[in-house]
């Protein structure tokens, strides 16, 4: 996680209640980044930023993402766009038909036009996910290199929490 402040090296992945104790440990804290946006998109991607030009490229695949799906929801809007000016260009007039024609193409146009509202408001929730997902990225810091004071603390905290493993495990 992006949020913690605990040298990967010294967990053990195979240890599943180390890693438990450790993301519940006192010590263990999180930055106002977790605290500014409660969901995190970018959970996945955590363990891999660790340094500032691993948080640059992933906001620079994710700004190109996104440029992407903005031309491909142009895309869209134009064909959908196109579609309902020939449905419409092909509408009957009232005065000409009778009403039971009129009747069946009235409710052929509510589900043309449900359709477009659809899809203009999934294309705005996806671009939606995707500029939160690269705030997420922005706001929150990339885990910063400790000090040797805190590798110290660290393995401290880690001998501490391995020792209640084993007595957990024992008992």
């Amino acid at each position: 996680m992006i949020c913690m402040h605990f040298p990967a090296y010294l967990l053990d992945p195979g240890d599943r209640h180390t890693l438990l104790l450790v993301r519940h440990h006192p010590h263990t804290k999180r930055t106002s980044a977790s605290k500014a946006f409660p969901i995190q998109f970018t959970t996945w991607l955590c363990p891999h930023i660790t340094s500032r030009s691993h948080q640059a490229f992933a906001i620079i695949a994710y700004v190109t993402i996104l440029a992407s799906e903005l031309l491909e929801g142009l895309w869209v809007v134009q064909t959908t766009w196109r579609w309902m000016d020939i449905f419409f260009s092909r509408f009957p007039d009232y005065q000409t038909t009778s009403l039971w024609v009129y009747a069946v193409c009235m409710n052929s146009a509510a589900i043309v036009l449900t359709f477009a509202l659809g899809v203009v408001l999934v294309g705005f929730a996806v671009v939606i996910l995707q500029a939160l997902c690269i705030i997420e990225l922005i706001v929150s810091a990339p885990l910063q290199k400790l000090s040797s004071e805190k590798q110290e603390l660290a393995k401290a905290m880690f001998l501490e929490i391995a020792a209640d493993v084993e007595q957990i495990k024992d008992s």
